[in-house]
């Protein structure tokens, strides 16, 4: 608190305010973008479509590529705006071509859409719902 007083006092600060933590769920993801509605039907996981061998290409705000859902102890991912790397070895993030400054990466909505369709959590978490994968989980992603 007095700090933001302190703040204020400045005649070059007009406002202050504080910013809320926004963060994605993705624990009703998974089922209702598979068409279960409100069942949590897997139609796709019933038919054992998990994205094995496949590439997913995304366009979005931005990924978080130090998410759980994306991590790679082992592949360093490369942001950059053109000739962008493919690494098929890399867990999750084989290709990243980037055009924003990654202010976004971390709770956006690229992370969010990503994460829904093929994100696969890499370690034990603190999440406290089953199963938080996207719906072809085993698939990697071009971004």
């Amino acid at each position: 608190a007095a700090a933001a007083d302190a703040l204020l006092r400045q005649r070059e600060v007009c406002s202050l305010s504080l910013r809320p933590r926004v963060q994605y769920h993705n624990l009703e993801a998974r089922w209702i973008t598979q068409g279960g509605g409100s069942s949590g039907n897997q139609p796709f996981h019933e038919v054992d479509l998990r994205g094995a061998g496949h590439v997913a290409a995304v366009s979005d705000s931005g990924v978080d590529v130090h998410s759980c859902f994306f991590d790679d102890a082992e592949n360093v991912v490369s942001y950059r705006a053109d000739n962008a790397p493919v690494n098929p070895h890399a867990r999750k993030v084989v290709q990243y071509t980037s055009f924003n400054d990654h202010k976004d990466d971390v709770w956006g909505h690229g992370t969010h859409v990503a994460a829904s369709l093929l994100g696969k959590a890499s370690r034990s978490t603190s999440i406290l719902w089953d199963n938080p994968n996207g719906i072809v989980e085993d698939a990697k992603l071009a971004f």
